[in-house]
């Protein structure tokens, strides 16, 4: 079986997929809480500039990432 072939299934298990998406959000509020502590006031505004700079590289996921860090420090 090719990498591509492993990779593609083990991307399709929906327990690795659940997994993936507890870490992701588990670092996501981690970064929120370190862009509270380094920029105070103005971490939504940094986390907005990340989240532009990814949008327009055209890095959708990227984009979506910070879109989720802006929502947690929002709330």
């Amino acid at each position: 079986m090719s990498r591509l072939t492993a990779k593609t299934l083990d991307a399709a298990d929906p327990r690795r997929v659940d997994q993936d998406d507890a870490v992701s959000r588990q670092r996501e509020g981690e970064i929120a809480a370190e862009a509270r502590a380094l920029f105070a006031d103005q971490a939504t505004t940094a986390v907005a500039f990340c989240g532009l700079d990814a949008w327009f590289d055209g890095n959708t996921a990227e984009t979506r990432r910070w879109a989720n860090i802006l929502r947690r420090l929002q709330n």
